[in-house]
């Protein structure tokens, strides 16, 4: 096995991992720092959507999909239109923000590395990270892998995830008004499950449609399936359409310490570092932010 040097590793090319990687790019402070990205996957798939809210002009505003001023939300048959003023709600595909990534973070500050990590342990000066083929130190590793002692079945905190599953679907004809979207709409729904439909209109034909629950536990892939279509034809009254795209995840909501899992030379971010928002999901906000202070930690030591 052989191993190799760096100054800091990231661990996991997500949204968290990448935010840091950019911002560190973007300080001068760390031109001469070498950096390592690690992660098992290539992502150079659309496997997720990221939406956030946003006042003005954004730093990811070249590559966001479709941004909103209206929004709105229905239950019982009614509808309540939301005008969100000063704010924006932007949404990007993880495909274009990988791919923006990639052109953005080159060698020789940045290598890559399609790896999966299988242990990160603290040494006296650093930390060093073990894959299968070979073995990393950094002065600090920040790794987005959560916690092996989160369980849902852990009594001992709140556990509540939102978990869904999207199609981004193609019309025949007009069918959304993209001048608005859907946050949530509760008139389909499992049962007495938190669920409801979420529903990004990129353009009159063309949306992201997603079945989402809030509960503590998980449903099959055909039970998503089920109410997706039922959606798109009892509510939507749509028959011919395409799924030109799918997207799942599961997004922990809870009041779990991942913050104590923190070592002095190991830090844990995104998810694992609990920066997703407890009571809504939301993260990648977060994830620009909590760089930032990262930032501001690493510059205190040097």
């Amino acid at each position: 096995m052989s191993t190799y040097n760096f100054d800091y590793i990231i661990v996991g090319a997500g949204a968290a991992g990448l935010n840091l990687a950019l911002a560190m790019d973007a300080d001068t402070f760390f031109r001469d720092k070498s950096i390592l990205i690690l992660d098992k996957d290539r992502k150079n798939e659309n496997d997720r959507t990221w939406s956030f809210w946003e006042t003005g002009h954004g730093k990811w505003d070249t590559l966001v999909t479709k941004t909103w001023s209206k929004g709105v939300v229905k239950a019982n048959g009614e509808t309540v239109n939301l005008d969100l003023k000063k704010y924006k709600y932007k949404t990007l595909r993880s495909a274009d923000f990988y791919a923006h990534a990639k052109t953005s973070l080159k060698q020789p500050k940045f290598t890559w590395k399609l790896e999966n990590v299988e242990k990160i342990v603290q040494s006296v000066h650093g930390a060093i990270v073990s894959t299968e083929d070979n073995s990393y130190t950094g002065k600090y590793v920040f790794d987005s892998r959560v916690p092996a002692n989160y369980s849902l079945e852990d009594p001992n905190y709140l556990n509540i995830v939102q978990h869904f599953k999207g199609w981004i679907i193609e019309t025949e004809k007009p069918v959304f008004d993209d001048s608005k979207f859907t946050m949530m709409d509760y008139d389909l729904k499992d049962g007495e499950s938190t669920s409801f439909t979420y529903i990004l209109p990129f353009t009159k034909t063309k949306a992201l449609v997603e079945f989402t629950y809030f509960s503590p536990d998980l449903v099959s892939e055909s039970t998503y399936d089920h109410y997706l279509k039922k959606y798109i034809s009892d509510q939507l009254k749509v028959e011919n359409y395409k799924v030109i795209d799918t997207e799942k995840g599961i997004i922990p909501m809870t009041n779990f310490p991942f913050e104590d899992f923190n070592q002095k030379y190991i830090i844990k971010i995104g998810t694992a570092g609990g920066w997703v928002n407890p009571s809504s999901g939301y993260s990648f906000k977060n994830c620009e932010r909590k760089s930032q202070n990262i930032l501001l930690f690493l510059k205190s030591k040097e």
